[in-house]
């Protein structure tokens, strides 16, 4: 069977194993077999190293192992080091506003560890965002995630102070949802995910937190164009393995696999016959999967398209130009749609 070549940010990996083991997760020596890295040339600067994605998840699988703490991924995730930053989180810090960062990072999180998936969808005044991995990483790496969603947004934006989470550096959350069971000790997910947090009890069930929709309007303090792109520039030239291969540990979501025909051809899989054809289900099964997910094809279809119209590519084309990228048949349907959506 084929290893999985997948490689992660080996500064993530650097950064987990030191907070695991000022922890007293790890020991000294587990910390220096996850750590090492290797290179038969000149190595690059240490912010653009790699390291397999392996060794990252086999170290939240032993933080899993060894810890009885149920909020660890909450405390590591609440940890902003600013030293321990790879090239999307310095690239990041330069965008010109919070709703910029994030979907920056979104669509380059494979720069950071391709088996991880974050997704940004408009929710009235609030947008949601999902998070989950392609591979068997533990409920406790979501977590991670999602709390550093919140610490370094509230760090990038200078919002510390704003943040409504008690005494924590974090930014404001609406509501939330984690698919576990509420823990025995449950302050810490409260005081960073507010009153709003509900525990489904789900092992299959959807991570997700929302914010205020204005929030990502917020102007970044450190925001220059000028490395922004040359950051940009340099993220291109980083060899990726962008995918989970093919025998992964276990199947993606129908609704990843339907992301993934959108952002290959949106013209052709934005009809649903399209999409059926191509993951060898009927219509019928795809909308109750979709459903079981919690989402469905016109949500994801609408993801994909506002993702096309937020990026560098879309900027200064004309409505007719705008419906071609974004797969609509007329410039009508895409004004209509951008009046509706596109603001948030």
């Amino acid at each position: 069977m084929p290893r999985n070549k997948l490689s992660v940010s080996a500064v993530a990996v650097k950064d987990l194993a030191d907070e695991l083991q000022r922890r007293g997760v790890l020991s000294a020596t587990q910390v220096a077999v996850y750590t090492s890295t290797k290179s038969a040339t000149a190595p690059p600067p240490v912010h653009e190293l790699r390291q397999a994605e392996s060794a990252l998840r086999a170290l939240w699988t032993e933080a899993r192992n060894n810890s009885t703490d149920d909020s660890l991924g909450l405390k590591i995730g609440l940890q902003v080091n600013p030293a321990a930053r790879g090239l999307l989180a310095r690239w990041i810090a330069h965008c010109a506003t919070l709703g910029e960062a994030l979907t920056t990072f979104i669509d380059h999180i494979q720069l950071l560890n391709p088996a991880e998936r974050w997704q940004l969808l408009p929710a009235g005044d609030q947008v949601e965002i999902r998070f989950e991995f392609l591979l068997p990483y533990p409920q406790i790496a979501v977590e991670r995630s999602m709390a550093a969603l919140l610490a370094w947004g509230a760090v990038l934006g200078n919002l510390s102070a704003a943040g409504a989470a008690g005494d924590l550096d974090a930014i404001a959350v609406g509501k939330a949802e984690l698919a576990r069971t509420e823990p025995a000790d449950s302050q810490l997910f409260y005081q960073l995910f507010g009153a709003g947090l509900r525990f489904t009890g789900a092992v299959s069930g959807v991570n997700r937190l929302w914010l205020d929709a204005a929030l990502l309007k917020h102007p970044l303090p450190a925001a220059d164009a000028y490395l922004r792109d040359l950051l940009a520039a340099r993220a291109q030239q980083i060899p990726l393995v962008n995918h989970v291969p093919h025998d992964a540990p276990f199947k993606s979501p129908l609704s990843l696999r339907v992301l993934a025909l959108l952002e290959q051809d949106i013209h052709k899989f934005s009809q649903i016959q399209a999409v059926c054809a191509a993951v060898h289900i009927s219509r019928s099964t795809l909308f109750r999967k979709l459903k079981q997910e919690h989402t469905s094809f016109t949500e994801l279809l609408n993801q994909q398209r506002l993702r096309l119209a937020r990026s560098s590519q879309a900027q200064g084309m004309s409505t007719a130009e705008l419906a071609e990228l974004l797969g609509f048949s007329d410039s009508s349907s895409c004004y209509k749609f951008m009046r509706r959506l596109a603001p948030v």
